[in-house]
């Protein structure tokens, strides 16, 4: 098994160790690597834990505690915002990196058209089409569009 550096340390039978250097595989692991890999059998094992419960704590040794803290915060907030104790904007300010801000960073940005102005933009590309084949004149295309490129570039000449 080769392992892959991560942020603070190493990736060893799916779980990171901070701060561990190795060698390859679990075979060649020291005591301390050894010690962490049964930490992390005994919490998938414990019972009274319900799967949620494992699954964070699995979670908490893999990332850290201080990771796994600001994700939870971050859903807190979330939940706030979508209950209506918090605005989207504060949101987005608090945290600017999350899916959230992402996609409304890019709604601001798309156009938006009417069904009306969807058909003409078609209409207009259908008879620049034409005009490309040579089914129309270029001047019965400036006279049906004069705001468009075409027509633009022509006054310039």
């Amino acid at each position: 098994m080769v392992l892959k550096k991560i942020r603070q340390g190493f990736r060893i039978g799916g779980a990171a160790y901070k701060g561990v250097f190795t060698g390859k595989g679990l075979s060649n692991a020291t005591k301390l690597q050894k010690k962490f890999r049964k930490e992390e059998l005994q919490i998938q094992s414990k019972k009274g834990k319900t799967l949620k419960e494992r699954l964070q704590a699995e979670s908490r040794l893999r990332h850290g505690d201080e990771a796994i803290n600001k994700l939870s915060k971050k859903n807190k907030d979330w939940k706030k915002m979508k209950a209506g104790k918090m605005t989207k904007e504060q949101f987005i300010n608090k945290y600017p990196n999350s899916g959230t801000a992402r996609r409304e960073k890019g709604k601001k940005w798309r156009p938006v058209y009417t069904k009306k102005e969807t058909n003409q933009m078609a209409r207009k590309n259908k008879d620049f089409k034409r005009m490309k084949k040579g089914e129309i004149t270029k001047a019965q295309f400036i006279r049906r569009y004069p705001n468009s490129i075409t027509a633009r570039e022509s006054k310039k000449k």
